[in-house]
């Protein structure tokens, strides 16, 4: 995508940053002490149980905004100014999903 032009390669590195933030904020990257992360203990059949997956999608699903695009408004153009409003528009940590 980005040697096509079509993903911004400041996106993607943005994107990896935190990535890597939260991952290092979990202690991912701690070598020998990653075992004493409680993250690291769960195991996949437990992250991936079918009640978790069912639970995921279904929060995802309630969450969904549609956006109609009538004004032919979408995707925006370089330039244009968007307005992010709420309790956590400024908060780069409620956003790293």
């Amino acid at each position: 995508g980005v040697q096509n032009g079509v993903i911004d390669r400041e996106l993607v590195d943005k994107a990896l940053y935190n990535s890597y933030k939260m991952r290092m904020r979990l202690g991912l990257f701690d070598g020998k002490k990653t075992k004493q992360n409680a993250y690291t203990r769960i195991s996949t059949d437990v992250v991936q149980q079918e009640s978790h997956v069912q639970a995921s999608l279904n929060a995802a699903r309630k969450t969904m905004t549609l956006l109609k695009n009538d004004k032919k408004i979408l995707p925006f153009t370089k330039g244009k100014v968007v307005a992010v409003i709420g309790e956590s528009s400024n908060s780069g940590e409620d956003i790293l999903g």
